[in-house]
């Protein structure tokens, strides 16, 4: 931006922004435009507004080199005059790129201002474990999973998650051993365990849908079993005949 330019800009009070779920984000910085997208990468279009009394029109160009003008996509749109200042709106689209906008003075006070557009992507990979987060929540929410526990048995009771539900399986593990899986048949919601020894314990609850494959599988879940306790915490010895 040469010094005219910069007067001109300047002299106006322009200010440029793009706007995104009602708020105007001010991203004209070091002489360049920089677009940045909502963590949601599947919102891909934006609207740049540009306001400036001096600005006689704006077009957005496919090659900053060439300063070709994109006739068939003609995103540039200029609205009533407010007061003495014009606007102009730019739909700027992450899937169809505009690379640069020419700004034209009125009266040719300056020689037109090419000023690049910078697209800065959302995080594609933290949108994606978002989204798997939110769904695996959404699935746990509906399995609605619970625990109890007696003296030497664990029942876990559950739900299927989806409507195309088929099975479910428990893996059961003691100090980072596999102990063994179970399968509970399609119309049987919880799954009793016994003969387990005092200590600590973790399942994984696994679903399948009707095509076998799993829609559902947990962290490890941990519970404990417990010697049964009296009064002041001591243990009781339970005879059995």
């Amino acid at each position: 931006m040469n010094k005219y330019q910069k007067y001109l800009m300047d002299l106006s009070h322009s200010y440029i922004t793009y706007v995104f779920k009602g708020k105007d984000t001010a991203c004209f910085n070091d002489g360049k435009i920089t677009i940045s997208q909502d963590e949601d990468i599947t919102i891909s279009k934006y609207v740049l507004n540009i306001s400036n009394k001096s600005i006689h029109n704006v077009f957005a160009l496919v090659n900053g080199k060439e300063e070709r003008l994109i006739e068939s996509i003609d995103p540039v749109y200029s609205s009533p005059k407010s007061g003495e200042q014009k606007r102009f709106s730019i739909e700027l689209d992450f899937e169809k790129r505009i690379e640069s906008i020419k700004i034209v003075f009125v009266d040719n006070l300056a020689d037109d201002l090419i000023i690049p557009v910078v697209y800065a992507e959302a995080n594609k990979e933290q949108y994606y474990a978002k989204k798997e987060k939110e769904r695996k929540d959404s699935l746990l929410k509906k399995a609605d999973i619970k625990v109890s526990t007696g003296a030497d048995l664990v029942n876990i009771y559950f739900q299927p998650c989806l409507e195309d539900y088929l099975r479910t399986e428990i893996i059961l593990y003691k100090d980072g051993m596999m102990l063994a899986k179970y399968k509970v048949d399609e119309e049987v919601f919880f799954k009793s365990i016994n003969g387990l020894a005092y200590g600590k314990y973790e399942f994984v609850l696994k679903q399948f849908n009707t095509r076998n494959e799993t829609i559902l599988e947990t962290d490890k879940i941990s519970f404990q079993i417990v010697p049964p306790t009296f009064g002041m915490g001591r243990h009781t010895v339970v005879n059995r005949i």
